[in-house]
């Protein structure tokens, strides 16, 4: 994905909204810089967690999600 439209960030930003509300963590691995910028931007990096490498997604996951309940609504 190269460019966000704002449909698409509304659209995402309620995605988002619902996972972190259900105790879900939202993750993006090597994302596009132009995307990262827009996200940084609108602030909404805040609600998303952003990883340059595997390694540090790993990291996240293997801290903080792993051993979460799922939880499907």
């Amino acid at each position: 994905m190269k460019f966000l439209y704002s449909k698409q960030i509304g659209i995402f930003l309620a995605a988002v909204k619902k996972i972190n509300k259900q105790n879900g963590s939202v993750c993006f691995l090597n994302a596009n810089p132009l995307i990262v910028k827009t996200l940084k931007t609108m602030g909404i990096h805040e609600l998303a967690n952003l990883f340059d490498s595997e390694e540090e997604a790993l990291l996240f996951w293997n801290e903080n999600i792993q051993n979460m309940p799922l939880i499907l609504k």
